[in-house]
């Protein structure tokens, strides 16, 4: 397949489907989230990078950057 060629019908069907779960996914594992902990998806990401083992910034003001 060149990289101008079109897509298959399986192809298309395919990254439709990719794409369609690349929007959805996100958007409900934030409302589920959001509902059980009050954490936004976005808040739970950044406390899991705080709180992964490695080296530490020392001070939180060393997080502004």
């Amino acid at each position: 397949m060149a990289a101008d060629d079109p897509l298959t019908a399986q192809e298309d069907r395919f990254w439709r489907a990719l794409m369609r779960v690349t929007v959805a996914l996100p958007r409900s594992l934030d409302d589920d989230l959001l509902r059980s902990t009050g954490l936004t998806l976005t808040e739970c990401v950044v406390l899991m990078n705080l709180s992964a083992p490695g080296p530490r910034p020392g001070r939180q003001t060393a997080l502004r950057g």
